[in-house]
Order: C-alpha cells, then structure tokens, then sequence
C-alpha cells in the first residue's frame, strides 16, 4: 500500500455522471456524534450499531441531504475478514448498519468519503487492496439507492501502481466529482 522507491504521488480529480435507480423509503448512513435538527445548537451522541463481527470499526464520512436522512462511511475489522468498508443510515433518529457488498479478489476495503444529493442517491469513494503481500491498491466507488448499496467501475490513470478516491461531492443526483491520488511508474512531478 505504500509507494515504491522512485515513485511518485500525483492528485487526481475524477467526475461521472452517474444513473441511479430512486426507489421505496430508506435511510442513508453514520456512526458518529453529530446534531440531526439545524434548529438545535447543541451537539449530542447518537447510539449507532456496529457491523456483526466487528472488532473495532470507524466512520469517517457522513453527508445529510436533508434532516433525519444521512449517510457515514468508514470501515471495520473483523477477525474473519479482516478491514472492510463499511456503512450506516439514519432515517429519522435511528441507525442501521447497511450491507455493502462483497467484492471479489480484495483483501481489505475502506471507504472515505460520501456525498449524498438526495436520501436515496449517495455516492461512496474509498480503496480496495488485493493482497497485503503484493498490495494492488484501487479505487473503490459504490452507489446507494435507498435500500442498498452497489460498486460502481472507475477509471485509473494508465501509468498508475496505486490509486485511492479521498472525497466525493454529488451537488445533483447524476453528477459527481471525486478526488484521490495515485502513483505511477515515470510520472514526474510537473506532469
């Protein structure tokens, strides 16, 4: 997961337009101490439930389109498997857990940041590592509807060994733009 002798770190900005499905009532996500009413001045704790397993676990992200509707991101360890991204929604004043889905061929997952431009349209960004011996780090992008959530494909830059999204931003339903970095084999620093 860290960078190669002689390599370099480089920014990125990636925008997409996406397509989502706006279905049924749901919740978005957090696992934080947060104020759900804008009229309140006072911050306070909210309970919120931890995934199965979980030996520990964080968020790391959270966005309310409007009130009583957020979305968190961040990950948990288990033992059984390992760092993986994970997510919570609150509808009204409570909070569930939301199932991400598995992804294949990854050792371990994060998320990082999440956007939401409507209670049911969230946009999640993170990174996946494939193996922790030979780490191949990659982007990881996933898609809320309301009900579940879904890994969207991101391009990578064609030179790069290693690339994660850092934030995303949805100020609509179909438009996003996500930041990150990565690194590249011969990329210079004035690129």
């Amino acid at each position: 997961m860290f960078p190669q002798p002689g390599s370099k770190r480089r920014a990125i900005v990636m925008s997409c337009f996406v397509t989502l499905s706006i279905v049924g009532a749901g919740g978005l996500a957090t696992h934080a101490a947060a104020a759900t009413n804008h009229s309140s001045t006072a911050w306070s704790i909210q309970p919120s439930p931890n995934p199965t397993g979980a030996i520990s676990s964080a968020l790391v992200a959270v966005s309310c389109p409007m009130n009583g509707h957020c979305a968190a991101v961040g990950n948990s360890y288990t033992a059984s498997n390992g760092q993986i991204a994970f997510a919570e929604s609150l509808l009204g004043s409570t909070w569930t857990v939301d199932a991400t889905p598995t992804l294949s061929g990854v050792d371990s997952s994060a998320f990082s940041g999440v956007s939401c431009a409507q209670p049911r349209n969230c946009e999640a960004v993170g990174y996946t590592v494939s193996t922790h011996t030979h780490p191949n780090v990659l982007p990881l992008v996933e898609k809320w509807n309301g009900s579940s959530w879904t890994q969207a494909q991101v391009p990578i830059p064609t030179t790069a060994t290693w690339a994660i999204l850092n934030a995303v931003s949805c100020p609509m339903a179909r438009s996003c733009t996500a930041v990150g970095g990565f690194i590249g084999r011969g990329v210079s620093a004035v690129e």
